[in-house]
Order: C-alpha cells, then structure tokens, then sequence
C-alpha cells in the first residue's frame, strides 16, 4: 500500500507553476489540475494513508444504480456495493450550494442504503451516517478488516 500511495503522489500531486498538477508527457511538461481535481486527490490519499482504503476499492465520477441519480463523485465500494459516497466543492462554495450537494448525497444514500456520505469541500469534509431515514453526524469509518467482512 505504501507504494502506491507514493505512485499516487508522484503522478497526481507535484508542486509546480503555483499549484498542483500532473506531469503527464515524456518531456515532464506539467498541466495544473482545476481546484476540485486538487481536492479529489488530495482527499484520495488521506482514505488510503488515514483509514486504510485501497485505490482498487474507490472510484471517481462513478455511477452505482441505473439513472443520472445514482451518481457521486467518490465512492467507496465494499462488496460490489457503496459503502461511501462522496461529492466535492471548492473552498468558494455558497451556503447555498453546500446545502444542496449534502442534502443530494444524503437522500442518495437513503434511496440506495448507502451508510455513510462525506462532503468534502475545499480542505475541509463532513461526514453523515446513513441509517434508514436517521441521519448522524459521524467520522469516516476505518476500512473495516478483512476477517470481519467474511460472512
């Protein structure tokens, strides 16, 4: 896992031209990703450096029903099922934005029993747990081991 969290960081997150980018031709050109791709990366590395998810276990701008609904911009599977979704805003996200993209990634989660939604938005990310129609504040779940997943 520690290299490829390292493999992640050398081709997402490299300093240059006052931000963060991507190096990505044979002449080491850099292309500076937008804002939200910064957070997405940035955040990636904290599920797998800080709670233990493995890059094989997330996707990005995902789909996981049939409609346009069952979208996010992260999701978290655990047995071929979403055990996380996720969406993003910049830092300079409205109040009223903020409150839209939480309540969608909530009522996403009741609809398809999804447990847990974070937002994220800038550096910063809230988590909710998911039960029914209860909702709680929560923190993002270690990535449950292994020999408690076997049924």
């Amino acid at each position: 896992m520690f290299e490829e969290i390292e493999m992640i960081k050398f081709f997402i997150l490299r300093e240059g031209k006052g931000g963060i980018g991507v190096f990505e031709d044979e002449d080491n050109d850099f292309y500076k990703i937008e804002e939200i791709e910064e957070i997405k990366a940035k955040f990636l590395i904290e599920l797998m450096e800080k709670y233990g998810y493995q890059s094989e276990e997330i996707t990005f701008d995902a789909g996981f029903g049939l409609g346009m609904f069952d979208f996010a911009g992260l999701i978290i599977w655990q047995k071929n099922v979403p055990y996380i979704i996720a969406d993003f805003l910049s830092q300079n996200a409205t109040k009223e934005q903020t409150q839209k993209v939480k309540k969608g990634l909530i009522d996403k989660a009741k609809t398809f029993g999804v447990k847990f939604v974070v937002l994220v938005k800038g550096a910063k990310h809230q988590a909710f747990a998911v039960n029914g129609e209860m909702v709680h504040p929560a923190v993002i779940p270690q990535k449950p081991r292994a020999d408690l997943l076997k049924t």
